[in-house]
């Protein structure tokens, strides 16, 4: 703090003596506020959730063993067809005999899958209580015919026994495929099924089409697994 003196002189009249006035005042130094630096708040960067790219779910391929009957599902018998989906239901075919004059059998689902077998000498017809019962001969061949596929699908043809995997049909643009195949010389003689797998045209979905039948001529007899 600075002291400064200020002198005041006082004119008197003539012969008076002077009189001196001193005022002495004090002046405060300038006060500077401290300065505070602004304060910037720390930028916290925008956090990115992870982006998880969509799940595909596993494709299961359906096989043989996806098309059997459930579990409580009565055994097919010689002569019976039945219609059956990918979870195992099932749902009883049409049977049309085999006639002498177009000797062909067919099983017929409830939608447009249909399947026709054809007689030989290899395969016979017999008539029982229920309708027409097929004897296929183990070794010998049999001749096929699908309608009602999806058009240009394949579809693949079984005989149970153990399953097992005789062919596989072509359908035309038409939905219709046939073919001849082998039965299988290792048949034990007695019931087996024969099952066609493929694409059902008007549901677009896998299903299978079973028919009972009888095997002769086997080295062995047997009632195996059914499809």
């Amino acid at each position: 703090m600075t002291a400064v003196a200020a002198v005041a002189v006082v004119g008197l009249s003539s012969g008076a003596s002077a009189q001196v006035s001193t005022t002495t005042s004090t002046t405060a130094p300038p006060t500077s506020a401290p300065s505070t630096a602004p304060t910037t708040a720390p930028t916290t960067a925008p956090t990115t959730a992870p982006t998880t790219g969509p799940s595909t779910a596993p494709t299961t391929a359906v096989t043989a063993s996806m098309l059997m009957p459930k579990s409580g599902t009565s055994a097919i018998v010689p002569g019976e067809g039945r219609t059956l989906a990918a979870d195992g239901s099932v749902t009883p075919a049409k049977i049309i005999d085999a006639t002498a004059q177009q000797k062909i059998l067919r099983v017929e689902s409830t939608g447009t899958f249909k399947l026709d077998i054809q007689t030989s000498t290899d395969v016979t017809a017999a008539s029982s209580g229920t309708g027409a019962v097929l004897t296929m001969k183990a070794g010998g061949s049999v001749t096929l015919r699908v309608s009602g596929l999806k058009p240009s699908s394949t579809a693949d043809v079984w005989v149970a026994s153990d399953p097992a995997k005789v062919g596989t049909l072509t359908a035309d643009g038409t939905g219709i495929a046939s073919g001849t195949f082998t039965i299988p010389a290792s048949l034990p003689n007695g019931t087996h099924t024969i099952q066609i797998q493929g694409t059902e045209a008007t549901t677009n979905t896998l299903q299978a089409i079973s028919y009972g039948f009888t095997s002769a001529g086997g080295t062995t007899t047997g009632s195996l697994a059914q499809l």
